[in-house]
Formats: structure tokens, sequence, C-alpha cells
């Protein structure tokens, strides 16, 4: 009996521990939510510096040779206690510099960064990309060599999407674009977790 309730014991605290890794990782990335402050819409959003992103990658295929195989098992990082928001791996701390492998089927994407909902305290990854809303695609292209950008996607409806060298380059942008008179909207590009029920 005392054997059946210490195990039993064990098991709920090691099952709980990714929860509490991933819970201390977020408290970790809304302290360091110290750079610049944007909007989207009504929702305040702050910068994390120096928070790393990796984006998960497959594994290699059941055919891979061993070196493959060696590559994709290197894990520097415990991802199971990583924040997930959709695709990517959030850490605190460590700004990433240049591609590298970091957890196992992980890549830093040192373009993107972390910012933190002021609202929820719920991580985001922001891309150096605006999404913007103009009259039409000349609009588009004209905003974009005004801002230094470059068009990556622009439709006659006056819908696009404009890129930048770095988030930072695009939120430094953003107040330019948002003024001209012929831009209904633009924002910077943000991919949000969504909660889902275990």
């Amino acid at each position: 009996m005392k054997l059946a309730l210490g195990t039993t014991i064990v098991l709920c605290m090691l099952t709980g521990m990714p929860a509490l890794a991933q819970t201390s990782m977020q408290t970790a990335l809304q302290r360091s939510a110290t750079g610049a402050r944007f909007m989207i819409g009504d929702t305040d959003f702050r910068l994390v510096p120096d928070a790393r992103i990796q984006r998960q990658v497959q594994a290699p295929p059941p055919d891979a040779t061993p070196a493959m195989r060696r590559a994709g098992a290197t894990a520097t990082v415990d991802s199971a206690a990583a924040v997930r928001v959709g695709p990517y791996l959030i850490l605190p701390g460590g700004a990433a510099t240049g591609r590298r492998s970091g957890a196992a089927g992980a890549q830093d994407e040192p373009d993107l960064m972390v910012a933190i909902n002021q609202r929820n305290g719920q991580p985001a990854v922001a891309a150096p990309r605006l999404d913007i809303f103009a009259g039409n695609a000349e609009t588009i292209a004209r905003v974009a060599r005004q801002s230094n950008g470059t068009v990556l996607s622009a439709t006659q409806d006056g819908s696009g999407i404009i890129g930048y060298a770095s988030v930072r380059a695009a939120l430094a942008a953003l107040p330019r674009v948002r003024a001209d008179r012929e831009v209904d909207d633009a924002s910077l590009q943000l991919i949000q977790g969504v909660a889902t029920l275990r």
C-alpha cells in the first residue's frame, strides 16, 4: 500500500514538472518584456529583446543516415519546458545569433522576436513584416519604397504585406505607413498561440 501511494505521488510530481517549467519560462518572458511597445487594435504588446525563438523542423525520415539522425538529436534546450507558439519554441535569455541547432528538431529564427501581450501575459511571435490595407497595389508599392520596405505581396483590392530588415525596422516604419492618407490600416505581423484544452 505504501509503495503504491509513494509511486503515485512520484508519478504525479513527474507529470506536473513540464507544466511547472513552462509556467516559470512564461513568467521569465513576462519579466524580460522591456523592449519597444506597440499596439494592434486595442491590445498593447511589448518586445522581449533577448528571447530566443526556434522553429520546430520535422524529424529525419526513417531511412535517414546515422549522421542525419545524430544531427537531429543534439538537444541543448529542454523543448518540453519551452513556451510554444504555433510551430515555434520560445526561450527567455540568450539572444539568437545566426542560425544554429538548438533543441532536437529545432532551428533558431533570428529574424523573429517575442512580444508579450500586456493584457493577458501571453507570448506572441513578431515577424519583420507589416500587414497593410490600402486603396490598391500601387499604394502598397509606393508606401513600401517610402518606408524602406519590400513588397512581399499586394493585391489589387489593396491588401498586402511589406517586409523589412528586422522587427525593429518594421516597428520604426509603422507610424509613417499608418500616416499615409491612402492607407486604411497597417499592423505588425504577429503569430499568437491559441489556448487548447488538454
